[in-house]
């Protein structure tokens, strides 16, 4: 990290960033806009070098850092029994921070909130960012009382929720619907620390390409981003290729990201017989180079918090055809930057797509749109905000 006058000294911690998701993702774009700024020193803190899905790709994204944010790793650990009591393991995090001394500790995922709030500093800030609806927040109900998790999730919840108050905690919401989830969930002293934060990009990584000749009407491009797991919900996706050639057309499907679902896609893949049509091609860093391959940005997630992806594509051009995943609606301005399926229609979907392609007029004409919509999740206005919240609140 290089050195400077700093004036104020932040932490942004992570639990790993070697799955390269959006929260991921996000984090190193706030870690290299932060470095830019005058005054400030920034650290980024990971708590493990986990690797979630296997050898492929595993280091990608600690590799093609640059030097000056190279993840600080802190091998810490925070458990509770199923009653509340916790062991914790934190020695390297906290002579971390004895050594750093941070102003500002701003957290992301469950295992940070857990280590940074063990042991609370007097004098730092401290942020949270929600990224979604943990689970770990959602109301305990009384079934819930046959369940050693729930009733540990229980006691965790509140032993933050007192550390919250301890530290006068405040929260970064990535969209409306997580912002009204944990605006029941919390408190009323900490929800009206609740600031509205919807997630940002580095635009200038992306823009129009160049105008694409299309073969034919009958062949569509189509690009999906998100790990294989459940929520993204590929399978849907595979269904709509499906159906597109059934009625004749020559759709060619990329799906970036990896995850414990591959295996299940991939068998549906071959078993309708879309191996041509359907391609699994792992994690990338370079995602502004696999849009210039695509007509249409598709995403299937059936609960997406945010959507960094979406917007990805929507600065590089491309109208999108999504499902409502909640978190992702303010991101649609329906029929000028895409079109929001409400449910999980093949048919409907596939319609919506078939509109697109085969009016070039109109692909051009969203595509534009989106480029426009798109630069207000630029990462410097973001940044802009986050400092002066970070200077401002006490």
């Amino acid at each position: 990290m290089k050195k400077v006058e700093s004036d104020l000294r932040i932490i942004q911690l992570i639990d790993s960033i070697s799955i390269g998701g959006g929260a991921e993702r996000l984090v190193i774009d706030i870690c290299k806009e932060l470095l830019n700024r005058p005054a400030i020193e920034i650290r980024l803190v990971v708590l493990n070098d986990s690797r979630y899905y296997g050898d492929e790709n595993e280091d990608l994204w600690e590799k093609k850092m640059p030097d000056l944010i190279k993840p600080n790793l802190c091998k810490s650990n925070l458990c509770f029994s199923f009653i509340g009591f916790s062991k914790s393991d934190s020695k390297q995090f906290d002579q971390f921070l004895h050594d750093f001394k941070p102003h500002v500790i701003h957290s992301h995922l469950i295992q940070s909130e857990l280590i940074s709030r063990n042991k609370l500093i007097p004098g730092v800030k401290y942020f949270t960012h929600l990224h979604d609806n943990m689970p770990l927040f959602k109301s305990f109900k009384f079934e819930h009382f046959l369940s050693r998790l729930e009733i540990s999730n229980m006691f965790i919840k509140r032993w933050l929720i007192r550390r919250y108050k301890q530290s006068n905690n405040h929260f970064f919401s990535i969209s409306q619907d997580t912002f009204d989830f944990f605006g029941k969930q919390l408190p009323n002293e900490l929800s009206q620390n609740i600031i509205s934060f919807p997630n940002a990009i580095d635009t200038s990584r992306f823009g129009l390409q160049e105008s694409k000749v299309k073969l034919s009407e009958l062949h569509i491009n189509l690009l999906s981003i998100g790990s294989l797991v459940p929520k993204k919900n590929h399978v849907f996706l595979v269904r709509v290729v499906s159906k597109l050639v059934q009625l004749g057309y020559h759709p060619m499907l990329r799906i970036l990201g990896d995850g414990s679902e591959r295996h299940t896609i991939q068998s549906l893949i071959e078993s309708l017989k879309l191996s041509k049509h359907v391609l699994l091609l792992g994690y990338t860093d370079t995602v502004e180079d696999e849009v210039k391959r695509a007509d249409i940005y598709v995403h299937s997630a059936t609960y997406e918090p945010f959507g960094i992806s979406i917007v990805e594509a929507m600065a590089s051009g491309l109208p999108v055809v999504c499902l409502n995943g909640r978190g992702n609606v303010s991101l649609i301005d329906e029929g000028k930057n895409g079109f929001l399926v409400d449910s999980m229609d093949v048919d409907e979907f596939v319609g919506k797509i078939l509109l697109l392609n085969n009016n070039l007029l109109l692909l051009r004409e969203m595509g534009e749109y989106a480029i426009q919509f798109a630069q207000k999740y630029d990462i410097k206005q973001y940044v802009d905000r986050l400092i002066y919240n970070y200077r401002s609140i006490s």
